[in-house]
């Protein structure tokens, strides 16, 4: 699609949204890709560019995203709704934000292989050596986070005679980060610890 088939498709979810308020139904929105949303416009990647056509097509539209398309993770489901706000008041202009987030990288979105605290030992590097990781999430559950296991908490512990048959005798602390960390932030904890682990919104 051309650029102005996206505003053209933009135009057409808002009149689509206001027949069904005219109706006397609530509108549905539209819940799409950002990468969907990118190619409308004909690209296949964002930039400044394209993230200021998509940002004036929402506005020219009178339509808002819960999500900043221009920040989250390309592959993100966004909702697209009407922009309820009165229309004839001014609205302030809102600059875009300029941080790079940690949520668009692909790896941040990405569930991670993790093993329990009371796993073997054994089953943890297995996984680390089929994956080839330097470290492992120590997870009870798949949101609760105990800690981490990297070959350097290993060897320490083996070093010094320290019992190490589970998980959980050879973990230490996790670094985490939220998934709209700025990305420089990213960068120093990892450079730092070698990894991060990435909690998102869900």
């Amino acid at each position: 699609m051309s650029i102005t088939n996206g505003y053209k498709r933009l135009e057409e979810i808002a009149a689509s949204m206001q027949e069904a308020m005219t109706n006397g139904a609530a509108p549905t929105p539209e819940r799409v890709s950002v990468r969907e949303l990118v190619g409308w416009f004909g690209y296949q990647k964002r930039g400044d560019q394209i993230n200021n056509h998509i940002r004036n097509g929402m506005e020219k539209a009178g339509l808002r995203s819960d999500r900043d398309p221009a920040v989250v993770w390309l592959d993100a489901v966004i909702s697209i709704e009407l922009d309820r706000e009165d229309s004839t008041m001014p609205r302030p202009q809102q600059a875009p934000d300029p941080t790079h987030r940690i949520g668009a990288l692909d790896a941040a979105n990405n569930r991670p292989e993790r093993v329990a605290p009371n796993s073997p030992l054994s089953a943890a590097t297995t996984i680390m050596q089929l994956h080839d990781y330097s470290q492992i999430p120590v997870m009870s559950g798949e949101y609760n986070v105990k800690g981490i296991i990297t070959w350097k908490s290993i060897g320490t512990r083996l070093a010094i005679g320290r019992e190490c048959e589970d998980a959980r005798h050879c973990m230490e602390p996790a670094e985490i980060l939220p998934i709209t960390a700025p990305l420089l932030e990213a960068i120093d904890t990892v450079a730092e610890h070698g990894y991060v682990l990435v909690r998102g919104q869900n």
